[in-house]
């Protein structure tokens, strides 16, 4: 904010007018022009001598010397970015004058620029804020707004964005429309909002746990006629004929091969569990998976949720004692219970409203510690592969949408994306 109104003092004495900084402040986070025309009103200055003003103006912002950030700027962005965090810089600024005056290093952490030329109205208007979470791709009430502006505050709190406000320049009272207000940018790392962002990225992770299961040798031919509504019909009663009948109706034969070996040896180590560990597996078919974790670890407590009868019948005797049938939305189990939570399907299974649910479910039974899958796509093309191949596969998101919702819930486990390229679909011609 400093070097912005050095440059405009300089720009404005060659024109024997004189401002102080708390003539510029306020006005921080308002399109060059409008600044410019509020020191010049006065003198009923033409546009023409109004667009000379604000190239004088950008040209000794950029000839001032290089760009000095606040304690703890730096550390926390890059943070932020580590843990893929969506950020943007929303400045009223032009992106030509952004790039000149800032490291290219530092604007590589954000995902959007939102400058004064790619909007018509700026602060205290909410268009710049509104822009920016388009940009984003995020809701404008999942977002986080940092400003020492009132100008920029307004314009964040008019977007219905939760506003942090940083007195660097300016006193609390002109900031007082903020949700928060600290004393400086250092003081960031308190806030619990902040804090509550870290704290979910630092746990919630795209991670492969079925590292070694195995792949498809050759790849799987999809079409519309080859996976038809009547084997969806099938499928959706997940009976005998879904587990143990034809691959176009479900499993095509679950049969216990020792595949899940490798599966619960990894996830032993990657997820700390040992004898005192509590796993929960959600949609846990005939328990092979929880049969290896017993093998390894026998003094471990398994639990495990389905809601086939035909597969709980099936069930691997040295686990069905404690696998029970229940709904995927409402688990029978107090809050904290277990130590680590598996759900290898069942969450995409549903449609959105009960997605959402069961992963509130998963976060109140646990203790943090998950992996799910989800059905995912990154293209029209993916998605259509994957609806060709899938049965009972109900809420099929964009990965970028996906993260919306686990952000959307406060999960803070791992995922992994089902996509047509890590299922290997090729179209049958």
């Amino acid at each position: 904010m400093e070097r912005h109104f050095l440059a405009w003092r300089a720009a404005l004495g060659e024109y024997g007018i004189a401002i102080e900084a708390g003539d510029y402040y306020p006005l921080e986070g308002t399109g060059l022009h409008e600044v410019a025309r509020e020191f010049t009103k006065e003198l009923r200055w033409t546009e023409a001598a109004i667009d000379e003003l604000v190239l004088k103006k950008k040209k000794y912002f950029v000839n001032r010397q290089s760009i000095t950030f606040y304690p703890g700027v730096e550390s926390l962005v890059s943070e932020l970015k580590g843990r893929k965090v969506p950020m943007a810089i929303v400045t009223a600024g032009h992106l030509d004058q952004l790039r000149l005056s800032v490291p290219d290093y530092f604007l590589n952490h954000f995902d959007a620029l939102v400058t004064g030329d790619l909007f018509s109205r700026g602060k205290p208007d909410p268009e710049p804020y509104l822009r920016g979470a388009e940009m984003l791709g995020l809701a404008p009430g999942d977002c986080v707004a940092v400003e020492n502006a009132p100008l920029g505050v307004q314009s964040a709190r008019r977007a219905k964005i939760y506003c942090i406000a940083i007195c660097s320049t300016v006193n609390r009272n002109d900031l007082a429309e903020a949700d928060e207000i600290l004393e400086q940018f250092e003081d960031l790392r308190k806030s619990p909002k902040i804090r509550q962002i870290l704290e979910i990225k630092k746990r919630m992770r795209e991670f492969d746990a079925l590292t070694g299961y195995p792949e498809p040798k050759e790849p799987r031919l999809v079409h519309p006629k080859v996976r038809t509504i009547r084997n969806r019909i099938i499928a959706s009663y997940r009976d005998k004929e879904f587990y143990d009948g034809d691959r176009n109706n479900g499993y095509g034969g679950l049969k216990y091969d020792r595949r899940w070996v490798p599966i619960a040896k990894n996830m032993m180590e990657q997820y700390s569990l040992n004898g005192q560990s509590a796993v929960l597996q959600i949609g846990c078919d005939k328990g092979f998976l929880l049969h290896e974790f017993r093998q390894l670890c026998p003094a471990i407590k398994v639990r495990g949720t389905e809601i086939s009868d035909y597969a709980i019948g099936c069930t691997m005797p040295s686990v069905k004692p404690f696998v029970q049938k229940a709904s995927f939305t409402k688990l029978p189990f107090a809050g904290g219970e277990f130590d680590f939570i598996i759900a290898i399907g069942p969450v995409y299974s549903l449609n959105l409203p009960d997605a959402i649910k069961c992963l509130q479910e998963i976060q109140r039974v646990g203790k943090g510690k998950s992996f799910i899958t989800l059905g995912a796509y990154e293209t029209e093309e993916d998605f259509r592969l994957f609806r060709y191949w899938t049965l009972l596969g109900c809420t099929v998101l964009s990965k970028k949408d996906w993260v919306e919702v686990l952000n959307h819930t406060g999960y803070t486990g791992d995922y992994k994306f089902n996509t047509a390229q890590s299922l290997n679909l090729v179209e049958k011609i």
